[in-house]
């Protein structure tokens, strides 16, 4: 099966298509990307701009004639903060849809921070022990805390690199002072999150994001460190900081200039290099692990886990079995979903026997109006799991 992931992102669209394998696993036959700054002005005015919704529809146009030259079975798309923060963000998606055929659908900041999370937990690296991933993304940054490859907190705040850039407009060449503006003003944009960073500790830091894998590769240049396409890389907090500072001495012509094939983040990579070190201060971290994964990935890995592994009788017998059993017992990581669903319903002491009847009464009606209402397994796990949590 061959499958494609579009990420409508605040500062770039970027395209993914995979051949799924017989393992259920991937490969990627294809990449694509353009900055489209969607995100442009639009966290400010609340509309995305006439400009950047043209901009937007010729890259998507272009992304579905490639999609259809690969024979793709199925397309998973999703706009995150520009989008899903802009009044006419619907608007725009039933023009694409109009225009190109692409089905887009706005997440939330939460469901943003799980995909990412899914993407990077799926590497063996990040598979065991306590991870803390960070997704910083042009209109918002996200934070998924994992746990033997399980999100056990998820959270998503209004910062971002294009965000923070066009709130503090710095001089051409901004420096210390310009970076510790920048720094301050993401902390206050962060507001308690940043505070509650310090009550958790973590095996290791993954980054992912352009802005993070941009200043981590200058960072490893600087450092002499070799990198190999498509692997994981670290690099340490003071070379980051040390990288962002020689940025910050640069203008922005200058800066363009060295920072070569990735010149197009020169005006943001200070904003988002800072939302990243103020995390990275906080939290006393040294080093920082960055795969190459990114919520495309996660897009993946989720329809596979979801579509392909489990069927819908899959999912009520997972929540039936792990409602049902009692302290922290062994779960498959790709039941992620339905342990937080159950977990939830036992923080609430729900009613186990009647929820699950209500569950199985729900789940014997869809399928018996299968023929009128034509959803599938992904609409029918939503009506299980409010059956367990209504």
């Amino acid at each position: 099966m061959k499958l494609a992931a579009i990420d409508v992102g605040s500062n770039s669209i970027h395209l993914l298509i995979c051949r799924t394998l017989p393992d259920r696993s991937y490969e990627i036959i294809y990449k694509d990307k353009a900055m489209v700054r969607l995100g442009s002005r639009v966290f400010a005015s609340g509309v995305l701009t006439d400009s950047s919704q043209k901009r937007g529809l010729v890259v998507l146009d272009r992304f579905a004639r490639v999609i259809r030259k690969f024979d793709v079975d199925h397309v998973i798309g999703v706009a995150t903060s520009a989008v899903r923060e802009a009044r006419n963000g619907g608007t725009f998606l039933k023009d694409v849809r109009k225009r190109t055929g692409l089905k887009i659908d706005r997440i939330s900041g939460p469901e943003e921070a799980r995909l990412v999370a899914v993407a990077v937990g799926d590497l063996p690296p990040f598979n065991r022990g306590h991870r803390l991933v960070i997704d910083i993304g042009g209109g918002s940054t996200e934070l998924a805390f994992l746990e033997e490859q399980e999100p056990r907190l998820i959270e998503s705040f209004k910062i971002g690199a294009v965000r923070l850039a066009e709130e503090l407009r710095l001089g051409d060449r901004p420096g210390k002072k310009g970076l510790k503006l920048l720094k301050s003003a993401a902390l206050d944009r962060m507001g308690p999150l940043h505070r509650r960073l310090k009550d958790h500790t973590f095996d290791s830091v993954a980054g992912t994001s352009g802005s993070i894998v941009c200043l981590g590769m200058l960072a490893a240049r600087r450092a002499g460190l070799t990198m190999v396409r498509g692997q994981t890389f670290s690099v340490t907090r003071s070379q980051l900081k040390q990288e962002l500072q020689y940025l910050a001495s640069l203008s922005l012509v200058e800066r363009r200039d060295y920072m070569g094939d990735q010149s197009s983040r020169a005006d943001i990579i200070l904003a988002g290099g800072s939302i990243f070190l103020a995390i990275l201060d906080e939290i006393e971290n040294d080093e920082v692990q960055i795969p190459d994964r990114s919520i495309r990935d996660g897009m993946i890995v989720d329809f596979i886990r979801q579509k392909l592994e489990a069927t819908a009788a899959d999912h009520v017998v997972r929540l039936a079995r792990m409602a049902q059993a009692r302290g922290d017992d062994p779960y498959d990581p790709h039941e992620v979903r339905e342990k937080n669903i159950v977990s939830l319903a036992r923080r609430y002491h729900y009613e186990a026997e009647h929820a699950h009847q209500v569950m199985r009464i729900a789940a014997q009606l869809f399928d018996g109006t299968e023929e009128l209402h034509g959803r599938g397994p992904e609409e029918k796990f939503y009506l299980e799991a409010a059956a367990i949590l209504h």
